[in-house]
This record gives structure tokens, C-alpha cells and sequence, in this order.
């Protein structure tokens, strides 16, 4: 996966997805990828997240949780603080692009905490240097 986003339910199935549900937490995740050691996101990660802000603007009741994430190299302060500042990164991404106001996001950063991957390979830290995407639904729409 080097430097792509890594999608685990296309954007069209959260679509649907949103629209039959009346409130809650859909678990399906988008995963951000990042550059090692940066805030910046990996090459690839505007497209998905431009078609992720094109459908918060059309579903006004859903807001995101966004969860940064870090391999487990170097210190667990640092990697705590950077993981902050990747969910950051994308909220701002959003917020900046389509003009959404910054009460439909909560970014939180997990650092090491949270791996989907094994630290011991190259593949499998990059694979943990992400940030993952929760759609909430909040309320019924019309």
C-alpha cells in the first residue's frame, strides 16, 4: 500500500448505508493513510476524502469521528500527539473544502494503541499510520 488510501466500504455503499438509517454509528471505516513521522496525508487521500465531503453535504445529519493513528516507532508521547494531529489534518481537509462547520467533527488521536497491522514490518506500520473515519448518523432525515 505504498503511499495509497486504504477504503474499506466504497463510498456509495456508505451512501445507502446512510440514508436507511435512522441514527446511530456506522462502523464501516475509511482509512487515511500518512507519510511517516508528518501530519501529511499520503498521496491519494484528496480524492477520497472529496468524495466523503461531497456526501456530508448531502447528508446534513451525520457528522464524523475521526481517529488518528501511528505506528509504534518512537516515543508513545510523540506518536500520541502526532496521531492528534493527523485527525486534524483531515478534519481541517474537510472543513476547508467543503465549508462544513466544525461541530460535525470529532478528531481524536489513539497513537500506537490501535494497530491494524503487525509493527514489526515496513508494510505493517505503514498500514498503522492512518486515520480512521466513523460516519454518525444523528437524526432522521426527511
Amino acid at each position: 500500500y505504498t503511499g495509497q488510501t486504504v477504503v474499506e466500504a466504497p463510498l456509495n455503499a456508505l451512501e445507502k448505508e446512510i440514508s436507511a438509517k435512522d441514527k446511530g454509528i456506522i462502523n464501516k471505516k475509511l482509512s487515511i493513510n500518512f507519510v511517516p513521522g508528518s501530519a501529511e496525508m499520503a498521496q491519494g487521500s484528496e480524492y477520497m476524502l472529496d468524495a466523503l465531503g461531497q456526501t456530508l453535504v448531502s447528508f446534513g445529519a451525520t457528522y464524523l469521528q475521526i481517529e488518528g493513528n501511528t505506528d509504534s516507532m518512537g516515543a508513545r508521547a510523540y506518536n500520541l500527539e502526532l496521531s492528534k494531529k493527523r485527525a486534524e489534518a483531515v478534519k481541517r481537509y474537510l472543513m476547508k473544502s467543503f465549508s462544513l462547520p466544525e461541530n460535525r467533527f470529532r478528531a481524536v488521536g489513539l497513537g500506537p494503541d490501535n494497530p491494524v497491522a503487525s509493527n514489526k514490518t515496513e508494510a505493517g506500520r505503514q498500514l498503522n499510520r492512518r486515520t480512521d473515519i466513523k460516519v454518525i448518523v444523528a437524526a432522521e432525515r426527511e
